[in-house]
C-alpha cells in the first residue's frame, strides 16, 4: 500500500517532468487534488470552484463549466503524460471519467505486459543480429578464401613480383598539393601557388606575399584517391600490409628501406623529385608552365613533353610517366604520375593491366619480358577532365641497374 510520502514523490516526479513543468495552472490543480487525497477529503464540483478557482458561494456549474474544463484539460495532460514519458511507471495519479478526485492507480500488469513484448522484441532482436553476423562472418570468410584463390595479376609477375613477394614493407606515397589560405574577414580563401609546393618553398618563397599563411591540410586530386582501389588488389597479395602516406610527408629515411609507390602529379613529387636523374628525367616548371624533359645518360635533353596546365576544361593530351628501379636498399621504387587527371588514371590502367607485355611488345618486340624488370616509359593520353579517350606508349625503356 503506497503511504503518503509515496505519493507525494510520484505527484513531484509528475509536476518535474517536461508535460507539466510549463502547465502552472494544471500543477497547482493537480496538487490541490492530491492534498485533497491524502487528508482523505472527497471533492465535489462546487468546492473546487468555490477553494481553487474562487468563485462565492453562488456558483452554479450549469452556468459556469471552468471546473470541468480544468478537469478535463488535467485529464489529458495525465493521460499523455503517461503514454509518453511515464509509460513505464508502475503507479498512475488518475482522475476518472465523472469524478473530480484524483486516484493512485497501480500499473503493474501493463508494466508486464511492456517488459514482455520488450523481451519478446529482445529475443527478436538478438536473433536477427545474430543472423545478421552470421552472414557477414560467412561473407569474409568467402571473400578471404576467393581472395588466395583470385588474383588479378600472376604472382611473378615481372612488373609487380618485387612489390607482391616484398621482404620489405610496401609503402604507397600519394602526391599531395600543398595550399595556402589568406584570412578574409571570419573566413579563408584557400590559394594554390605552382610555384610552392611544400613548407620550405613556401619559407623561401612566401616574401612575395606576406600575407599568405600555409593551410594545415593538403589536396589530393580526385584521379589519386581513385587510383588507390585500383592499385589495392595487386598490393594485397603481398602478405606484408601496405602503409600509406601523403607525398609531402615522405623522408629520404622511407625510400631508402621500404619498396614505395607513387602515386600523383608530378607537381606533387616533393621529395621524390630527387629520384628523376636515376630516370633520366626531369620536370621543368617556367612561363609557359609545367615540362616532361627526357635526358641521355650524359644529361642532355632528348624530348620535350609540355603538360596540360591546371584546370582542364575542354579535350587536351596528357602525357604519364611510369618508372621502376632498384633502390639503394636493395628495395624497389616506382612512379607512377601524370600532368593531371587523365595522365594518372591511364598510367594506372596500363601498369596493372594483364595485357602490359603485349602494350610494350607493341611498341618494341625485342623487349623479354621477365624478371627482374626495371623500366621506364612515357603514355600519350588524350582525353576530357578524367576520362581518357586514347593513349599511345611513345617511350619505352628497360632499365638494366640503379644507375642506368
Amino acid at each position: 500500500m503506497l503511504t503518503n510520502k509515496n505519493k507525494k514523490i510520484l505527484l513531484d516526479n509528475l509536476l518535474n517532468s517536461p508535460e507539466f513543468e510549463k502547465s502552472k495552472r494544471n500543477q497547482e490543480l493537480l496538487k490541490y487534488l492530491v492534498s485533497k487525497e491524502l487528508n482523505g477529503i472527497n471533492v465535489k464540483e462546487s468546492t473546487i470552484a468555490i477553494e481553487f478557482y474562487n468563485k462565492d458561494a453562488n456558483f452554479n456549474p450549469g452556468e459556469d463549466t471552468i471546473v470541468r474544463v480544468g478537469i478535463a484539460s488535467l485529464r489529458k495532460k495525465l493521460d499523455h503524460y503517461y503514454l509518453t514519458e511515464g509509460r513505464y511507471d508502475t503507479v498512475q495519479i488518475c482522475i476518472p471519467k465523472g469524478a473530480y478526485n484524483v486516484v493512485f492507480k497501480s500499473n503493474k500488469s501493463r508494466f508486464k505486459n511492456i517488459i514482455k513484448k520488450s523481451a519478446s522484441r529482445s529475443k527478436i532482436f538478438i536473433l536477427i543480429t545474430v543472423i545478421f553476423f552470421s552472414i557477414i562472418l560467412y561473407l569474409f570468410y568467402e571473400n578471404y578464401s576467393l581472395r588466395k584463390k583470385f588474383h588479378p595479376l600472376k604472382t611473378n609477375n615481372p612488373v609487380w613480383n618485387e612489390f607482391i613477394n616484398a621482404k620489405k614493407p610496401n609503402y604507397l606515397a600519394l602526391g599531395d598539393y600543398f595550399f595556402m589560405y589568406k584570412p578574409y574577414k571570419q573566413y579563408r580563401l584557400f590559394i594554390r601557388d605552382p610555384r610552392i609546393n611544400s613548407f620550405d618553398e613556401y619559407t623561401k618563397k612566401n616574401s612575395i606575399e606576406q600575407d599568405l599563411l600555409p593551410l594545415e591540410f593538403s589536396y589530393l586530386l580526385p584521379s589519386v584517391a581513385t587510383q588507390i582501389i585500383e592499385i589495392m588488389p595487386v598490393l594485397n597479395m603481398s602478405d606484408n600490409p601496405v602503409k600509406y602516406l601523403l607525398s609531402s610527408e615522405i623522408s629520404s629515411s622511407d625510400f631508402n628501406k621500404n619498396n614505395v609507390i607513387y602515386i600523383g602529379s608530378y607537381k606533387s613529387l616533393y621529395i621524390l623529385e630527387q629520384l628523376l636523374p636515376l630516370f633520366n628525367l626531369k620536370i621543368i616548371n617556367d612561363s609557359i608552365g609545367y615540362t616532361l624533359k627526357r635526358l641521355d645518360n650524359d644529361g642532355n635533353i632528348i624530348q620535350s613533353y609540355e603538360l596540360p596546365r591546371v584546370f582542364q576544361d575542354n579535350y587536351y593530351t596528357d602525357y604519364s610517366y611510369i618508372g621502376k628501379i632498384k633502390g639503394p636498399g636493395d628495395n624497389t621504387i616506382m612512379i607512377i604520375s601524370g600532368g593531371d587527371n587523365i595522365g594518372i588514371t591511364e598510367a594506372m590502367k596500363i601498369v596493372i593491366s594483364k595485357n602490359f607485355e603485349n602494350l610494350i611488345q607493341e611498341y618494341d618486340t625485342k623487349i623479354k619480358y621477365k624478371s627482374p624488370f626495371y623500366f621506364h616509359m612515357i603514355i600519350k593520353t588524350e582525353g576530357l577532365k578524367e576520362t581518357g579517350f586514347n593513349h599511345e606508349i611513345v617511350f619505352f625503356e628497360k632499365i638494366n641497374s640503379l644507375n642506368s
